[in-house]
């Protein structure tokens, strides 16, 4: 009730109260795009006695909020704070927190805004992201802790990443796979999902074509034995290059081609899923071969 009252003195709006978290939109809709934060992205974490919106990135201390919000001093905030019975929080701020940096796991309630689709191979929500309907795929970190998200659209429109999610640190589905399994690797979560309804659990998607070094070290720590399967188009393509450089002098990689084993219809896991079946996605898979081997059957063809 506390939590409430606060929200209330503060004039925050679409509030949700989750533990010891207060989550709402942004208060400082400036900051936005858009000019208004719809998406709900702000938490007040009251046991840490901080902001933080991971929308605009706009972070700091309740005080400094209080007085951002009320136009008073830090003191006139500190005195609001203790008409509600906040005096004798724990401020102890965590590491990331200290040195003013974002923190890495974002709080569950974010989820609470949208709804939650019913689905047995993935965690899929359905709601307005910057007023466009969208279905949103949860990205979760290794231990299961909330890291971002992704959006896409009813269409089947990319939309946007969510909550400044770092995707260069992370994989979509890396907190399922199998440590020492062979993982496949695809582009997005829906090529993702799309393996998963054909009896291929162990799989990531790298939100992306483009392979970092930090999602490197995550694959190699979880297996030495991989399966490329990238769209079929030039994006597609730089990005098995840029895997092959990173990864197969370190791992066995072995890559679909695409533009081999997909026809003129299909462009990608889900395409060929959809409209092929589980058992194609299965042959296609066991045909990859290594770049190498690519490279010899593409010579002799021109013999």
């Amino acid at each position: 009730m506390i939590h409430q009252q606060l929200a209330n003195k503060l004039g925050l709006k679409r509030v949700r109260i989750r533990g010891a978290e207060i989550i709402c939109s942004c208060p400082f809709p400036e900051r936005h795009e858009k000019g208004t934060d719809k998406t709900p992205s702000f938490s007040i974490n009251i046991n840490k006695g901080v902001y933080n919106c991971f929308s605009c990135s706009s972070r700091g201390t309740i005080e400094e909020l209080i007085s951002q919000i009320k136009k008073v001093s830090i003191n006139e905030a500190l005195i609001i704070l203790e008409e509600y019975g906040f005096s004798k929080l724990d401020r102890e701020l965590q590491k990331k927190e200290e040195v003013n940096e974002r923190p890495e796991v974002l709080p569950e309630g974010l989820l609470l805004y949208y709804d939650r689709l019913d689905d047995d191979f993935a965690e899929i929500y359905r709601g307005e992201v910057d007023e466009v309907e969208c279905l949103i795929y949860p990205v979760r970190r290794y231990d299961g802790k909330l890291v971002g998200a992704l959006a896409r659209s009813i269409e089947g429109r990319w939309h946007k990443a969510m909550w400044n999610i770092q995707k260069k640190l992370y994989l979509y589905g890396e907190d399922m796979v199998q440590r020492e399994e062979p993982i496949v690797i695809v582009e997005g979560p829906r090529d993702a999902i799309s393996l998963r309804k054909s009896g291929i659990q162990n799989v990531v998607a790298l939100m992306g074509v483009a392979l970092s070094k930090e999602q490197t070290e995550k694959l190699l720590g979880l297996s030495s034995k991989f399966v490329v399967w990238l769209d079929k188009d030039s994006s597609g393509a730089k990005g098995m290059i840029s895997i092959r450089k990173r990864m197969d002098n370190r791992a066995e990689v072995r890559y679909v081609n695409p533009f081999e084993a997909l026809s003129k219809d299909e462009k990608d896991p889900r395409d060929v899923f959809e409209k092929l079946g589980p058992e194609k996605v299965q042959e296609i898979i066991a045909n990859a071969k290594t770049f190498l081997e690519h490279i010899v059957e593409d010579k002799c063809k021109e013999l």
